[in-house]
């Protein structure tokens, strides 16, 4: 038999508003860049003239060249300032946020997923998952509900996240999610099935197999005619009709009835023989 677990987590709703002012930061950078590019490219025709009419008989002075290259020298230096500024606050912006949304945020042309977040139509949430479950892709969903028990709300993955969950353990991704009754800051539990390649292969031990003894799940295996051994069994993976379990033989043989008498019996036969010492 082969099991999906449910992963259960959960995530939190985090401001964007950061990144929308290094957003706005770098448009305006660009602008100004642009604008900076434009000037200088007429600062050096001016200094190729100036200067050749210099070199030519003096028609210009020297003054006049010196100006005109000091004008060039301070475009450049505008330039390569504005150019660094946006490499810095694109750095920035990929390091709190992650490559992948950095891309989606700066992009010249937004895609929808960003402009539903721009516009508030969505929100972005920060939601953890364990470490043995494998990374989401792209069109993965999983169910959010936020705690204070509305409807459940369905998630798209949107991209790894850079930084930890605080409240959370395990890895960190961004999901985006329609904002209804969504509030920045809001926790919400998140429910998603395991990926194929983390399903388990094992048994399902059923309920009436179970007896409990100080405290640990066990069950008894058949071993041979009349002969029955019991063994611990684990309770944390809880299916429709008993427990999920691994580490065990698929064709093993599980009593479904009279456990518990075979509990109480091994342990009269236990009582029976320190009787006898």
């Amino acid at each position: 038999l082969s099991y999906k677990d449910e992963i259960k987590s959960f995530g939190t709703v985090i401001p964007i508003d950061t990144l929308m002012d290094i957003k706005a930061q770098i448009l305006n950078l660009k602008a100004t860049l642009a604008s900076a590019y434009t000037s200088n490219k007429q600062h050096k025709s001016q200094y190729k003239r100036l200067k050749a009419l210099n070199t030519d008989d003096k028609n210009v002075s020297d003054l006049a060249v010196q100006q005109a290259l000091a004008l060039v020298n301070n475009g450049n230096a505008t330039i390569r300032s504005k150019v660094l500024q946006i490499s810095n606050l694109e750095a920035g912006v990929q390091l709190k946020w992650g490559a992948s949304l950095a891309k989606l945020a700066l992009n010249k042309k937004p895609k929808m997923l960003f402009k539903n977040l721009l516009s508030r139509k969505n929100v972005l949430i920060q939601i953890s998952l364990p470490f043995n479950v494998a990374d989401p892709i792209a069109g993965d969903k999983v169910e959010i509900t936020p705690l204070n028990g509305a409807t459940p709300i369905e998630a798209t993955y949107v991209s790894a996240a850079a930084t930890a969950d605080s409240n959370g353990a395990g890895k960190t991704f961004y999901f985006s999610a329609p904002a209804n009754n969504l509030r920045i800051g809001m926790r919400v539990g998140v429910e998603a099935s395991a990926s194929d390649n983390t399903a388990s292969d094992g048994i399902i031990i059923p309920s009436s197999a179970v007896v409990w003894y100080a405290g640990t799940p066990w069950a008894y295996f058949k071993q041979g005619q009349d002969q029955f051994t019991r063994k611990p069994v684990s309770a944390d993976t809880e299916v429709d009709t008993g427990w999920f379990n691994t580490g065990f033989d698929t064709q093993s043989e599980v009593v479904t009835k009279g456990a518990q008498l075979l509990l109480s019996e091994e342990f009269k036969y236990l009582i029976t023989n320190e009787n006898d010492d």
